[in-house]
């Protein structure tokens, strides 16, 4: 199998203070984490922006990836703590992805800015 990538940016709604923005950052990472396997690697990109890197992934987890990252955005959308509500935009490029343009990161980025005009809030696959 092969690798996928994505490019993940938060959104943070309400009052931000710069503790509550640095928690809830962790927030969104931690879900990240608890949300797709231990084998995944997250990494947070910088300011508001991760990466997942998954081996041993191909396309055909499309709907898999799509379920996790809803599952998240529900989770981050209620949030039991002081947090605000936090929501995932993201992008996904498997390696095995049809007419890819550029490199892996290249066209998940792409992604995430197709998932951003669109509205925020889910998952765009390249």
């Amino acid at each position: 199998r092969e690798t996928v990538s994505f490019r993940i940016s938060t959104t943070t709604y309400g009052a931000r203070r710069l503790a509550r923005f640095a928690r809830g950052k962790t927030r969104s990472a931690e879900v990240l984490k608890y949300s797709f396997r231990a084998t995944d690697l997250v990494f947070r990109l910088g300011g508001d922006e991760f990466v997942v890197i998954m081996s041993n992934a191909d396309s055909s987890m499309r709907d898999l990836v799509r379920r996790k990252i809803e599952q998240a955005n529900v989770m981050l959308q209620k949030p039991t703590d002081d947090l605000p509500p936090t929501s995932l935009s993201v992008g996904v490029a498997f390696a095995d992805r049809e007419n890819p343009e550029g490199d892996i990161f290249k066209d998940a980025d792409t992604a995430l800015y197709r998932m951003k005009e669109a509205g925020r809030c889910g998952c765009y696959i390249y």
